[in-house]
């Protein structure tokens, strides 16, 4: 069973019932399953497979969480990683976990091959490829 099942059946039992609050807005069950659907398709579309690590660095939001429902949908391994992280600290987590993918925010994403260094609290400049989830 993957944790994103919960998602799927709190949408198909419980679609207009709030999943998420940010900032007064509320994100319903179906909603939120939707969005991390459109980011599974985005993944898959760009060869994500099953067992590939995708790293994601970003402030807690809607965003991050459907980043994480979708990856888990793809039937990769999410490795979070906190925006507050140093460059050494960063380099560290990547060198371990070794993602096929980095998300900075669920519109920019930028592959660790090209030899990124950047702390997910933007002090350095990186490359991104924008990916459309709509």
């Amino acid at each position: 069973m993957n944790f994103a099942d919960n998602l799927e059946r709190s949408a198909f039992f419980f679609p207009d019932r709030p999943a998420v609050s940010e900032e007064g807005v509320e994100t319903t069950c179906a909603e939120l399953n939707e969005r991390a659907d459109k980011v599974a398709t985005s993944l898959i579309k760009m060869g994500v497979q099953p067992g590939d690590h995708i790293a994601f660095c970003a402030p807690n939001s809607v965003d991050w969480i459907a980043f994480y429902f979708g990856v888990l949908k793809a039937g990769a391994v999410a490795v979070t990683l906190s925006w507050l992280l140093t460059g050494d600290e960063l380099a560290r987590h990547l060198h371990h976990s070794k993602p096929k993918m980095i998300g900075g925010g669920v519109r920019s994403y930028w592959s660790p091959r090209q030899r990124v260094g950047r702390t997910c609290n933007s002090r350095y400049q990186t490359k991104s490829r924008p990916l459309n989830f709509t």
